[in-house]
């Protein structure tokens, strides 16, 4: 894809807070990495086992989170607005999803 055809993804101020903290971006970096996993990070959809009933887990507790993704050690929160994705904020996953994750990964790729 090119960058043409992406669609713009905003950051919170909270999610801005969140990446500093936890994945260590800055701004500019945050708002391309949001971009980056909005597009490319693994799906709700995609996932299964612990990974998936804790990504549920978050969509039922969350009134505004409508796209979840997963990417690293991370699962990224983004709403919609009425301009485009909305990142809202970051949380670390388990030790136990990590395995999970890697084969997310893999069904992703093929």
């Amino acid at each position: 894809m090119t960058t043409a055809t992406l669609m713009t993804v905003s950051v919170s101020k909270h999610g801005l807070v969140r990446c500093r903290q936890r994945v260590g971006l800055g701004r500019k970096a945050a708002r391309r990495h949001a971009r980056m996993v909005y597009h490319e990070g693994v799906t709700h959809a995609e996932t299964t086992g612990l990974t998936r009933r804790c990504m549920d887990r978050i969509f039922r507790q969350g009134k505004t989170v409508h796209i979840l993704r997963l990417h690293g050690h991370f699962i990224y929160l983004f709403t919609m607005t009425w301009n485009g994705p909305l990142l809202v904020t970051v949380c670390h996953i388990n030790k136990a999803m990590q395995a999970e994750r890697e084969e997310a990964y893999g069904r992703k790729q093929a």
